[in-house]
This record gives structure tokens, C-alpha cells and sequence, in this order.
């Protein structure tokens, strides 16, 4: 049998008038504006216990929470919810329209404090007699207003299965969503709302959505496709920020990872993961990051960082600028957004990249094929590479400064690599540019200055 056991809930300053006339339940008087239903709401937590398992609540607490009339009744509410479950396998255009008006009434008819749940925790078996233990440490909301949804945020999760698995997570957030233009959208509809004018307005239907992040991930599950053999990742910090739409598409975008700690299986049949291997790697640390930005006074796409990075081994990183971007690029339009596309032009780049031990490691398995040693192999291959870069750039004043740098790197004794492209002219290489190239890359050479240092 189950038992519960539930501490006080408490509220001040409860508006019952409010509360009834949010759903039309008695005459609200032509009320517009958001007013206080309640205040100092708070639950001190509680416990639940079964034969199966049992679980402790923690204490949650909201400072205030407002609201205004809805344009639908209670009653009015419940019909079009009884209507959408008779039609859910064909409902017709009218009561499409009058279904997503009704769910923007109510997206715009409240605001809410930040609230914060003191967690849970959970204990107990699975049919298999395991033990099994499911627990949060707390989690928070922020405040909601009409048309926006706040962040959420969780912390200190953990699922246990004994002698099976694990799966922690430090931080998990969700940011806030912006759904003012999907509103403005609906609101602006027709009465009938079909699959034309979704097609039309699907840009417009997608709301501002901040990103994600979460941090501390800890893995170690049973793979599904192996016998006996587990996944087990961890992962420092993940984060995804989007910002600035314009028509639905994000033109600030910043993504990062940092400490993907991967463990390579040693029986592993994918050729990619088997040379790693063979290179002496058996486990990756990794991350990346892009961070790009669209600036409308330019009308260039800033390119202020793509990189990987591996720890012990090396990182890349490329930076640039893509000139002639228009706002076109971004619009509604798609014969006019795919003519700004292939007018678009690559401004400059600069790529660097910093040995941290990957050459060391694939020098000393290329000289034990050889049967020689790393020392001796390296002024062979910074030579090569050098020959190599001088006879692509022929003709480029700067073929011998970059050939040097390519040599100095590849050799040794520099663990820093920059090299820099810059389009002669205005805006840059287009796609023409690159079209000419494909049967001829060296007529890229004299359209751009390249430099190149290694330190």
C-alpha cells in the first residue's frame, strides 16, 4: 500500500475573484491587465512511500503570481478541447486556427516570479529486484511574462541501477524562449488556419529560442550493441547561446564543449577509432567551439572562432570574415535568400593550429614501419611539406616565407603554425572564384596574399 505524507502550502494575498474570473466564471468587469492572484506561495515538502519505492520532496517557493481574464470561458475551453480529441486524426482548418488562438490567450495571460524546488530524492527496485536510486538536487524557473518562456534549470541529477548503469548530470538549462513572433504570427492569421498558410509562415512560426547548456555529465551505461563491453562518457561543460533573429534564424551563434572524455573500446572493428588506437590513444579529450555573428551594418558574417581541440594531442582554429552577407540571406524570400547565398564572398581567414603531441605520436608510428626513428624522420617530412606548399604557391612572393614556416613547424622547432589569407579585392572569393578552382586551384594564388609564422 502507499502512503504520502504532505507538509503545509501556504499563499498570501489569494485573489479568488481573480481566479474565477481567469476562466470567465464570474464577470471580470472588462479586465485587461495582469493583476496579483497570489503571493509568498510556498510547499515545505513532503514524502511518498510504496512497496516499490520511496521518494522525499523538497520545499518550493514562488514570490507572486499574476494573471489576466482569458478571451475563452471555461466552459469554451473544454468544448474546443473535446472538439480537437474527436478530430485529432483530421481537424479542419477552423478549429486549427481557433485551437492555436486559444493557446496564444494563454501564453499572454500570465507572469510568474522566479519559483525554486528544493528536489528529490527516490529509492527503490525494478522488476528485476534491482536496486535503483533517482534523485535531483533542486531545481529553478525564471520569472514567465506574456509571450516569454523563462529558463529552467536542474541540478545534482542522478539515476542509479545497481550492476548496471549510472548517468549524472551537475547542471542541465533550458534558456529562455521568446514566442512573440510565432504570436504575432497567429494573431494576424485568418479564422481558418491550413497547411498553405503553414507553409507560408513557417519562418515566422519559429520562436527565439536562448539555447542550452549543461555541465559535469557522467556516463557508464551497458552498450546495447556489444557484449559485455560499456559506454562510458563524461563530459565537462557543453553550451549552446542563440541570439539576434531575424525571420526565425538565429545571427549570433555561440556553441562550446570543453573536457569530452571518451574511453576507446579496445576491440573496436571502426577503422577511424582502430587507428587512434594504433597511434597509442586510448582515450580522447576533447572540445570544440564556434562562435559566428552576423553584423547588419557590414553586412558581413564575422567567423570569430571554429576550433577542435584535443588534449595531448592538438588544436585548430579558424577564424575569418565572409563579406556581402545581406539581410537578403536571411529572408523570407527563397530565390531571393539563395541569390544573396551565392553572393556571399570569403573576406579572409586565418587558421592556427598548435601541436600539443599529435605529431609526436603519429612520427614515432610511422618510424617504426620504417624501422627508423622520429628524430630522423622529421627534418625528412618539414622538407617534403616545405617542397610541397613552394611548388602549390609558385608564383607567390610569399611562397618561400610560408614554405619556411610550414618547415619550421612540421620539423619541430616551432609548436605554433598561423597562416593568413586575404582577398586582393573587394568583397573577396566568391563562389565563382571557387567554381574556377576546382579545375585549377592556382588561380586562387594571385587573388589572395597569404602569410604565414610558426613560433
Amino acid at each position: 500500500m502507499a502512503a504520502a505524507n504532505s507538509a503545509p502550502l501556504s499563499a498570501a494575498g489569494f485573489n479568488i475573484g481573480g481566479v474565477l474570473g481567469l476562466y470567465g466564471l464570474v464577470d471580470a468587469g472588462g479586465q485587461t491587465e495582469l493583476e496579483t492572484i497570489y503571493t509568498d506561495f510556498s510547499f515545505e515538502g513532503g514524502s511518498f512511500e510504496s512497496p516499490e519505492i520511496s521518494c522525499t520532496m523538497g520545499a518550493t517557493s514562488a514570490a507572486e503570481f499574476k494573471a489576466r481574464p482569458l478571451n475563452y470561458s471555461f466552459g469554451e475551453i473544454m468544448a474546443l478541447a473535446e472538439t480537437l480529441d474527436a478530430q485529432q486524426d483530421d481537424p479542419s482548418p477552423e478549429l486549427i486556427g481557433a485551437a492555436l488562438r486559444m493557446y496564444v490567450d494563454l501564453f499572454t495571460a500570465f507572469e510568474t516570479s522566479p519559483a525554486t524546488f528544493g528536489g528529490f530524492d527516490c529509492a527503490g527496485t525494478d522488476d528485476e529486484g534491482r536496486a535503483i536510486s533517482f534523485s535531483i538536487a533542486g531545481m529553478s524557473m525564471g520569472g514567465m511574462s506574456p509571450g516569454i518562456y523563462p529558463a529552467f534549470s536542474m541540478d545534482g541529477l542522478d539515476m542509479t541501477i545497481e550492476d548496471d548503469g549510472s548517468v549524472q548530470v551537475g547542471n542541465m538549462t533550458v534558456k529562455e524562449m521568446d514566442l512573440s513572433a510565432p504570436i504575432a504570427a497567429i494573431q494576424g492569421a485568418p479564422e481558418a488556419i491550413d497547411e498553405a498558410w503553414f507553409m507560408a509562415n513557417a519562418r515566422s512560426l519559429i520562436p527565439a529560442f536562448a539555447g542550452f547548456s549543461f555541465s559535469d555529465v557522467a556516463v557508464d551505461v551497458p552498450d546495447p550493441d556489444s557484449d559485455g563491453e560499456r559506454i562510458k562518457v563524461s563530459l565537462g561543460a557543453f553550451d549552446l547561446s542563440l541570439a539576434d533573429y531575424l525571420n526565425g534564424i538565429p545571427t549570433n551563434v555561440l556553441t562550446t564543449a570543453s573536457n569530452i572524455l571518451v574511453s576507446l573500446p579496445e576491440d573496436t572493428d571502426d577503422e577511424q577509432l582502430r587507428q587512434l588506437i594504433d597511434l597509442g590513444v586510448t582515450e580522447i579529450d576533447a572540445g570544440f567551439t564556434l562562435d559566428a555573428a552576423w553584423n547588419e551594418a557590414d553586412n558581413a558574417i564575422a567567423i570569430n572562432e571554429i576550433s577542435v581541440t584535443g588534449a595531448n594531442l592538438a588544436t585548430v582554429k579558424l577564424a575569418g570574415t565572409i563579406a556581402n552577407a545581406t539581410e537578403a540571406l536571411f529572408g523570407l524570400d527563397e530565390n531571393q535568400a539563395l541569390a544573396a547565398a551565392m553572393g556571399v564572398a570569403i573576406a579572409n581567414l586565418k587558421l592556427d593550429i598548435t601541436d600539443t603531441g599529435l605529431s609526436d605520436i603519429i612520427l614515432a608510428t610511422v618510424a617504426a614501419e620504417q624501422g627508423s626513428d622520429p628524430a630522423t624522420m622529421r627534418p625528412i617530412f618539414a622538407g617534403l611539406a616545405e617542397g610541397t606548399v613552394i611548388g602549390l604557391l609558385a608564383g607567390a612572393a610569399e611562397a618561400q616565407k610560408v614554405g619556411a614556416a610550414i618547415n619550421s613547424f612540421v620539423s619541430g622547432k616551432a609548436k605554433y603554425l598561423t597562416i593568413e589569407m586575404t582577398a586582393k579585392e573587394a568583397p573577396g572569393l566568391g563562389l565563382m572564384d571557387f567554381m574556377a578552382a576546382e579545375d585549377d586551384p592556382t588561380v586562387l594564388i594571385g587573388k589572395v596574399t597569404i602569410d604565414a609564422s610558426a613560433k
